[in-house]
């Protein structure tokens, strides 16, 4: 199997903290951690499922993601959920979050820094997915691609051909092998909204808990993983926090 595995919100609004200035901050702590900058933005991501409603409510009134003329109101934002989520959590999280906070800090004062959030359009969080088709074509140039149709992503794929040939568009309907994926995309969503909401140490004891049905079918699910990107570590590619990375790793070590 091949799959593209996207946390919506950690890749709509990572772009936040991306910048010059992030690595600046983090980079102290590199010699003891040098996941550092995934992990605070993997903590930006939990502070807004937190408060997701509020906070793309805020985002919205404010009309991110053109925020320039609307910087403070902006940043103000991004304080106030951080500093909320800090009150209400463990010691665990603290260096992340002062992070954060250092990170606004420098954004506030330093228009350098802020302006990669330039020339962008009123509320527009992802304007499509067409360039995970896209990297998946090209990534696997002598695989054919079996494709259900959607217009939009037809359309964009169409201004590459014939110079990419290797895939074709079918309807779901005749077609179980789109099914079956389909099938594969909702075990894998299941999955990861299981590991969101639970904590990393707590895994064990769950998964013990778990009927032998269960059992069987995540061994089952993690050796066709495992088949796969010993193949083509490529075949399996995660774009999410790196907190629910782990916790998906440990898992996939229980069912060994």
């Amino acid at each position: 199997m091949h799959l593209y595995v996207l946390d919506v919100v950690y890749w709509s609004l990572v772009d936040i903290l991306e910048s010059e200035a992030l690595i600046r901050v983090c980079k102290p702590f590199f010699y003891v951690d040098d996941l550092i900058i995934d992990e605070v933005k993997s903590v930006f991501t939990e502070i807004v499922k937190s408060y997701k409603n509020e906070f793309f409510e805020d985002l919205f009134n404010i009309g991110y993601p053109d925020v320039i003329s609307k910087k403070e109101d902006f940043i103000e934002v991004l304080f106030k959920y951080t500093k909320r989520f800090k009150s209400k959590n463990d010691s665990n999280r603290i260096i992340f979050l002062n992070i954060l906070e250092l990170l606004f800090s420098i954004f506030k004062k330093d228009d350098e820094a802020f302006c990669f959030l330039d020339n962008e359009p009123k509320h527009e969080l992802i304007n499509n997915f067409n360039s995970f088709y896209l990297f998946r074509i090209e990534d696997f140039k002598h695989s054919y691609h079996i494709l259900d149709e959607e217009r939009q992503v037809m359309d964009y794929l169409a201004t590459y051909s014939p110079k990419l040939n290797n895939f074709k568009f079918i309807t779901s309907n005749d077609c179980q092998l789109i099914q079956l994926s389909d099938v594969m995309i909702g075990f894998f969503r299941s999955l990861f909204l299981f590991l969101e909401n639970i904590e990393r140490e707590k895994i064990s004891d769950i998964f013990d808990s778990f009927d032998n049905v269960q059992r069987a079918t995540l061994k089952k699910f993690f050796q066709i993983y495992e088949e796969s990107v010993n193949t083509d570590e490529k075949m399996v590619v995660f774009t999410l926090s790196i907190f629910d990375f782990y916790k998906f790793n440990t898992l996939r070590e229980l069912c060994k």
